[in-house]
């Protein structure tokens, strides 16, 4: 049987992975221009903001006011 902080430590590392395959997910899809790809990774009902837009409370509004005009001008977008 395993212990409890290894399994804690299993979880944490399946955790992170998982986060670091949406992140690449996502920044293909913005080098790749794709909303349609990106829209179902979001909440409808997110709350966000960006460089363009102070604050967007659904994703239509994050999708119009910031994914739009920035993913256009946006060159090999990668998460460092």
């Amino acid at each position: 049987m395993m212990d409890e902080s290894r399994e804690d430590e299993m979880q944490g590392d399946e955790d992170r992975q998982s986060a670091l395959d949406w992140m690449e997910r996502f920044a293909a899809c913005v080098r790749a221009r794709d909303i349609a790809s990106a829209r179902p990774m979001f909440s409808a009902g997110l709350r966000s903001f960006g460089t363009r837009t102070v604050e967007a409370s659904s994703l239509d509004e994050l999708v119009a006011q910031q994914w739009q005009p920035t993913w256009l001008r946006t060159r090999e977008f990668r998460y460092q």
